[in-house]
C-alpha cells in the first residue's frame, strides 16, 4: 500500500501549487452599494444583512497594460448571499461559494476597463452578507494547469494500490514533480512519468458516464420567489463554462423552470436553445416538475408529461424519453403504465437509496406496474454519506474525484450486466451546478484507462446504451423507507392540491360541454395556466410537506387561486348551459358531474 506520509506531503505540495495559479491581483476596493434605490459607496468588508431581497455592487476594474494577452479573471469571496455577476451588462457567472473564481478573458486587452455588477440575492430565511475579497487577477497558465495535474494525481492515491505499476508510477511521479525545481519540470514528470505512462495501460472496467448537472429544488428551504433567481445563476454558470470546455454537456430537468428563465431572462434563454439545438444541452425529465408520486392523483401525473413534453416540444422541437426524478419520496406502482402511456421509457432515480432499512437489490432493472407494464430503470450510485442514516447512501449531487468516481461503481449491483454506470456531477438542491475543478479533472481523467472510462455525455445516449434484455424485475411499488411523513404533513397543502385536483375536472367537463352545446370558446390558455399552478405545487417538496413555513404559506395561497379560478370558469360555463335550457320559473337545474348516479329524492 502507498506509505502513510505520501498523501499527507503530497497535500501540502497541492496546496502550495493553489497558492501559485494568480501570478498577480489587485484588490477591488471601490464598490457603491444599491439596496431600495439608495446608493452608497463602500469597500472590502462591507456586511449587509437581507431576506428575499436583491442589493447591487458594482465597480470598474482596469487591466493593466502590462497583462496584455495573459490569462486574466477575478476572484470573489462573498458568502451570506447568493451572487450573480454581469461584465459589461453582460451575464456571466454564478459567484456561490462553489464558483468563486471567474475567468474574464483567455487573451486580455492592456487597459481596458470592464464594468463589474453583482446582483446579490439573500436567501428566503434571511442572513448577514459580506463582500470579503474581490480581485482581478492574472492567472499563470502553467501553474494552474499544474495545480489541476497534482489535484487529479493527490485523488488518485485514495484508489490505486501502491502494489499496481499504475500506483507505482504515480508515487514516483509524484515524488519527482514534489522535487522539481519549476512549474514546468514539475508538470513533464507528471506527464511523462504517469499519465501518459499508463495511457496505454488497458482499460478496467468501469465506463462512468457524467451528466453535468444542478438539482433544483423549486422550493425548499427557500421559496420559489428565490428559486427563480437560483435559476438565473446555475444556468448562466453552465452555459459560460461551455464555452470553455467542448466537452461539456448538460443536462437539466424540469420545464418550469425552462418557462421562468424565458420570461426572466430572454438573453440566457436564447443561449440556451442554441446550446440545446446544437446538442449540448439536454432538457430532460419529461414531467412539468420533479412531482410527488404519492398523494398526486393519476390525472394530475399525467398532466404532469402533458404539459412538461408539450413544453420541450414547442420551445425545442424535441421530446424526452426519460422520467428524471432523483429527489422524489417514493414512487406509486401505477408509475411504468402511466411513463409508457406517455411516451416515456426509462425512469432514474436516486432516492430509494435513502430507506433506513432494506436496500434494493437492483441498479438496472425492469421495473414492472400494476398493469405489467416494464420500464428500464437505473439508479444513480455516487456516494454520500448521511450523517441522519449513519450509513452511505447515494446522490444526485457528485462530483468528479476518482475516489467518487471508484466508489460508485463498487457500489453499482448490477456489473454482470452492464459496465457503464451514470453519474449526475454538479452542486444542486440550491442550485449550482459543475465547476472548472470538476471539468478539469474530469480531462484528465478521461485520458487514464487505469481507472476505466470517464466521459461526459447525454443521459438520454446513456439509456439508449443501457441492455434493455435480460435485465431482472421488479414488480410493484419503490417504496422509500424514510420520509414517510409525505402522506401526511402540511395537511392544507394535500387538501389544497386535491380541491385543485377536483375544481379543475369539473371546470374542464363543463367548459367542454359548453363548446359542444353552446359553441362557446374553450377557456384552454386560462386553464392551461391554472393546471400549471397546480403543477408547480405538486413539487416533492412542496405537496409533501418538506419545505420552510413561508413556501408552504405561498403554496396554500396558489392552490386556492387555482380552486377560485377553476370554479370562475365552472360557473361561467354552467350559465351559459343553463342558459340553454328551457325551465319553469322556479326551477333548478342541478349537474352531477360526478360517474355515480345520485337518486333525485
Amino acid at each position: 500500500m502507498i506509505p502513510p506520509y505520501v498523501p499527507e506531503r503530497a497535500r501540502q505540495w497541492l496546496a502550495a501549487c493553489e497558492r501559485h495559479v494568480f501570478a498577480e491581483r489587485l484588490s477591488l476596493t471601490d464598490w457603491t452599494f444599491e439596496r431600495a434605490g439608495a446608493t452608497q459607496p463602500v469597500s472590502l468588508g462591507f456586511s449587509w444583512t437581507a431576506a428575499e431581497e436583491e442589493c447591487w455592487l458594482r465597480t470598474s476594474a482596469t487591466v493593466p497594460d502590462s497583462w496584455a494577452g495573459k490569462r486574466v479573471g477575478l476572484w470573489f469571496e462573498l458568502p451570506g448571499c447568493e451572487p450573480l455577476l454581469s461584465v459589461d451588462g453582460t451575464l456571466w457567472q454564478a459567484l456561490d461559494y462553489n464558483h468563486g473564481d471567474v475567468l474574464l478573458a483567455a487573451q486580455a486587452d492592456g487597459g481596458t476597463t470592464h464594468a463589474l455588477e453583482i446582483a446579490c440575492y439573500s436567501p428566503s430565511r434571511g442572513g448577514t452578507a459580506t463582500l470579503q475579497a474581490a480581485q482581478l487577477v492574472m492567472i499563470d497558465p502553467d501553474a494552474e494547469g499544474l495545480y489541476f495535474d497534482a489535484l487529479t494525481a493527490v485523488g488518485l492515491l485514495d484508489v490505486l494500490d501502491a502494489s499496481t505499476r499504475a500506483g507505482a508510477l504515480l508515487l514516483t511521479a509524484l515524488d519527482r514533480a514534489m522535487q522539481a525545481r519549476t512549474v514546468s519540470a514539475a508538470r513533464e514528470a507528471l506527464r511523462v512519468g504517469f499519465f501518459e505512462a499508463v495511457a496505454a495501460e488497458p482499460s478496467t472496467d468501469p465506463c462512468v458516464t457524467l451528466f453535468g448537472h444542478s438539482h433544483i429544488d423549486l422550493a425548499y428551504l427557500w421559496t420559489t420567489t428565490t428559486t427563480k433567481h437560483k435559476l438565473g445563476r446555475t444556468f448562466t454558470t453552465a452555459l459560460r463554462l461551455m464555452d470553455e470546455f467542448p466537452e461539456y454537456t448538460f443536462t437539466q430537468s424540469q420545464p418550469q423552470l425552462y418557462a421562468w428563465c424565458k420570461e426572466l431572462y430572454p438573453a440566457l434563454y436564447a443561449q440556451i436553445k442554441a446550446r440545446v439545438a446544437e446538442g449540448r444541452w439536454e432538457p430532460t425529465g419529461g414531467m412539468w416538475v420533479e412531482a410527488d408520486c404519492n398523494v398526486t392523483s393519476g390525472e394530475s401525473l399525467i398532466r404532469q408529461v402533458l404539459h412538461g413534453n408539450r413544453f420541450f416540444e414547442r420551445e425545442f422541437g424535441l421530446i424526452t424519453k426519460i422520467l428524471w426524478l432523483p429527489d422524489v419520496f417514493g414512487y406509486a406502482a401505477s408509475l411504468p403504465q402511466l411513463m409508457q402511456s406517455c411516451g416515456l421509457e426509462y425512469f432514474l432515480t436516486s432516492k430509494i437509496s435513502w430507506s433506513d432499512t432494506n436496500r434494493m437489490p437492483h441498479d438496472t432493472f425492469r421495473w414492472r406496474g400494476i398493469d405489467g407494464t416494464e420500464v428500464v430503470t437505473h439508479f444513480l450510485t455516487a456516494p454520500e454519506f448521511h450523517r441522519g442514516l449513519n450509513r452511505e447512501i447515494s446522490t444526485y449531487n457528485g462530483v468528479v474525484t476518482p475516489h467518487e468516481l471508484r466508489r460508485a461503481w463498487e457500489r453499482y449491483q448490477d456489473k454482470a450486466l452492464s459496465r457503464e454506470i451514470g453519474h449526475a456531477v454538479g452542486h444542486g438542491d440550491g442550485g449550482g451546478g459543475v465547476t472548472r475543478r470538476m471539468l478539469e479533472v474530469a480531462r484528465r481523467l478521461k485520458s487514464l484507462p487505469v481507472l476505466g472510462e470517464c466521459q461526459f455525455d447525454r443521459a438520454d445516449a446513456f439509456f439508449d446504451r443501457l441492455p434493455k434484455t435480460g435485465l431482472p424485475l421488479w414488480s410493484g411499488e419503490l417504496y422509500l423507507e424514510n420520509h414517510r411523513g409525505t402522506y401526511t404533513s402540511q395537511g392544507r397543502i394535500k387538501k389544497g392540491n386535491r380541491d385543485a385536483e377536483r375544481a379543475l375536472r369539473g371546470a374542464e367537463l363543463f367548459a367542454a360541454l359548453a363548446q359542444v352545446q353552446c359553441g362557446t370558446p374553450y377557456p384552454k390558455a386560462a386553464l392551461d395556466a391554472l393546471w400549471e399552478s397546480l403543477l408547480l405545487n405538486q413539487f416533492h417538496d412542496i405537496l409533501p410537506g418538506t419545505c420552510i413555513r413561508p413556501a408552504a404559506a405561498q403554496a396554500e395561497q396558489e392552490l386556492a387561486a387555482v380552486v377560485e379560478g377553476a370554479l370562475a370558469l365552472q360557473e361561467a360555463a354552467l350559465t351559459t348551459l343553463t342558459q340553454q335550457i328551457a325551465t319553469a320559473q322556479d326551477s333548478v337545474i342541478v349537474f352531477n358531474p360526478t360517474d355515480t348516479l345520485r337518486p333525485s329524492d
